[in-house]
C-alpha cells in the first residue's frame, strides 16, 4: 500500500499510508537510525499542520482576545491542537475568510490538489508518532504527554445573530469583545460540552441548536475529529504506569461519551437539510474509491516546530501506547 499512496489523490488514503507505517514500526520494528528520522520528521509535520499556542492562533485568526479553547485538562499547558485550521465544512461555507488573517488563508497547491480534508489523517498521524515514540523511549510518552492534556480550537469568536435566511452564502461576523452571549466560541469554550451538570449540558446543546444551519455543521465537523483525537489519545495513553496519567485517561474517556452525545444531538438537527452533516461527505472517512484493496493492519486508527521540539506538558509524567479505529 504505501508504494500505492503516490497513486490516491485523497488525504483518506494518505491515512491509511500512515496506519500502515506505523504498523510496520509497531510489529517488523525499523532500524533506530531510520526510526529517528522517520519520528522526527513526522512529529515535526504533525506540530506544523495542527497544533499552535495563544500567539500563534492570534497571527492566524482575527480574535478579540485570547483563542478560547475546549477540553483542556492543564490551565498551564499552552498548547493548542486546531482543528479550525483544517475544517473543511468552515473552508467550503466561507468561514475561514471571515476570520482568518490574508497571510493564513493561503495553503500548498499540492495540499489543495487532495481530495477529502486534512484532519483525517490526525488519528493516524498521532498514532505513528505515539508508535515510534513508545519504540525510541522503551515504552515511555513522556516528550509528548502534552497531547493528552492539550485544549482544543474549534470554533472562532463568530457572533449568530447577524444571518439573514436564504441568503446565498452565509456571513459571518466577529463577535464584539465581551459579547458572551452571542460569541460561538465562548459558549463552547472550557468545559461546557462536557458539563457534569447534565440540565445544563441540555440547556447548552438547546441553545446550539438554534444557531444557523452552517454554524451546527461546521461544530459537528470539529466534534467529529475531536471525538477521534480523544478515542486516539485514550487508547495511545491507557496503559500507562503514571496514576496522574490515568487519571486523565479516566477524565477523557468521560469527555469522549458526552462529546458523541452532544454530537448525535446536534447532527439530529440537521438531518433532512441542506446543511446535514456527513462524515463521508466532509472528507473526515474515506470513500469506497479511496480505499483499494487493503489488507488489515489490524487495530488502526484513523505552530511551527522543527523535528527536535518535544509536545512535553508541564507534569513531565510518563506514558505509553497503543491505538484503535479512529475514523477520522
Amino acid at each position: 500500500m504505501l508504494m500505492d499512496s503516490g497513486k490516491h489523490q485523497s488525504w483518506a488514503f494518505i491515512s491509511m499510508t500512515y496506519d500502515e507505517l506505523a504498523h510496520i514500526v509497531e510489529t517488523k520494528g525499523l532500524h533506530t537510525q531510520l526510526l529517528t528520522w522517520l519520528h522526527e520528521n513526522v512529529s515535526s509535520t504533525f506540530a506544523e499542520r495542527f497544533l499552535g499556542d495563544p500567539e500563534q492562533l492570534a497571527e492566524r485568526y482575527l480574535l478579540n482576545g485570547p483563542p478560547l479553547a475546549t477540553l483542556s485538562l492543564d490551565s498551564e499547558e499552552p498548547t493548542i491542537l486546531d482543528i479550525l485550521n483544517h475544517n473543511g465544512d468552515a473552508a467550503e461555507l466561507g468561514l475561514h475568510q471571515a476570520v482568518k488573517r490574508p497571510t493564513a488563508l493561503s495553503s500548498p497547491g499540492a495540499a489543495r490538489r487532495l481530495r477529502g480534508c486534512l484532519l483525517s489523517c490526525l488519528p493516524a498521524l498521532l498514532r505513528l508518532i505515539q508508535v515510534c515514540e513508545k519504540a525510541l523511549g522503551d515504552g515511555s510518552l513522556g516528550d509528548i504527554d502534552a497531547l493528552l492534556v492539550c485544549g482544543i480550537y474549534m470554533l472562532p469568536p463568530i457572533t449568530t445573530n447577524t444571518f439573514v435566511p436564504d441568503r446565498p452564502q452565509p456571513q459571518f461576523t466577529i463577535a464584539e469583545p465581551g459579547d458572551a452571549d452571542n460569541d460561538c466560541s465562548a459558549l463552547i469554550s472550557k468545559d461546557a460540552l462536557i458539563s457534569s451538570d447534565e440540565d445544563s449540558r441540555r440547556e447548552l446543546v438547546a441553545r446550539v441548536s438554534a444557531w444557523p444551519p452552517e454554524l451546527r455543521r461546521i461544530l459537528c465537523s470539529s466534534l467529529y475529529v475531536t471525538a477521534n483525537w480523544l478515542r486516539e489519545t485514550i487508547n495511545a495513553f491507557a496503559d500507562q504506569r503514571s496514576e496522574e496519567i490515568r487519571s486523565k485517561v479516566l477524565v477523557r474517556v468521560n469527555q469522549l461519551s458526552k462529546i458523541e452525545s452532544v454530537l448525535v444531538s446536534l447532527a439530529t438537527t440537521l438531518g433532512g437539510t441542506a446543511y446535514e452533516f456527513n462524515p463521508i461527505s466532509a472528507g473526515l472517512v474515506p470513500e469506497v474509491s479511496d480505499t483499494p484493496v487493503l489488507r488489515n493492519v489490524g487495530s488502526v486508527s484513523g505552530a511551527s516546530v522543527n523535528p527536535a521540539v518535544r509536545f512535553s506538558s508541564n507534569s513531565g509524567t510518563n506514558m505509553d501506547v497503543d491505538s484503535t479505529q479512529g475514523g477520522g
